[in-house]
């Protein structure tokens, strides 16, 4: 019962992140190419700035 529990908890966690990655990627379709490769994590070749 805890295990079937605890399996949808995660099946429930997992679907909620796909969505918020969809609506992320949604979201930086529809803005300046240079603000939404840095909202998605994207810093180019050398990395995060100041490194």
């Amino acid at each position: 019962m805890v295990i079937r529990r605890v399996q949808a908890s995660r099946v429930r966690a997992e679907a909620q992140r796909d969505r918020a990655v969809e609506r992320a990627q949604l979201l930086a379709a529809a803005m300046d190419p240079e603000v939404a490769m840095r909202i998605l994590g994207y810093n180019g070749p050398d990395g995060p700035k100041g490194r």
